[in-house]
């Protein structure tokens, strides 16, 4: 990934980490950036590609690196959105268009071939579960305990 790109993220991240916001566009990437929107086009075509890839490279590569199993990987997701609750309430409002619930079953159920050599019915309720658990604990603007979510996690 090249240098801009890379500051295009960090930019993003940074921004959505600040405070509440309600709408963050190109322009409003390419003003806190001091990036041109021309260059921003270069490697998106669109702000949903820009929150994909901010989703990819902050939170599941972080995710990623530091889980040896899929426990981890649910335990370690959690506690990134636990740290990072505007940043993480922002990025899920700003892309509600978007067809997120599909987007993170097909990533957790990626994650979950990694780590089980063969996905049974039961795993894909693993992973349904913890989508629905997780989109009411954003419903409710994270304000569900982290432990009590944890424990909701754990009955799937």
């Amino acid at each position: 990934m090249r240098l801009a790109s890379k500051h295009l993220i960090q930019t993003v991240y940074q921004e959505l980490s600040a405070k509440r916001i309600k709408r963050f566009t190109l322009t409003s990437l390419s003003k806190s950036s001091g990036v041109s929107r021309g260059t921003i086009y270069y490697y998106f075509d669109c702000i949903d590609d820009v929150y994909k890839e901010v989703f990819n490279q902050i939170i599941l590569q972080e995710v990623l690196q530091n889980s040896q199993s899929f426990e981890d990987l649910i335990s370690e997701f959690i506690s990134f959105i636990s740290e990072n609750k505007t940043f993480c309430l922002n990025l899920y409002y700003l892309t509600r268009d978007l067809n997120r619930k599909n987007y993170l079953i097909k990533i957790f159920n990626e994650q979950l071939s990694e780590y089980k050599n063969e996905i049974t019915l039961p795993n894909h309720f693993i992973v349904g579960g913890f989508i629905h658990v997780l989109t009411m604990w954003f419903e409710s603007n994270l304000e569900l305990e982290t432990r009590l979510v944890i424990e909701q996690l754990q009955t799937y």
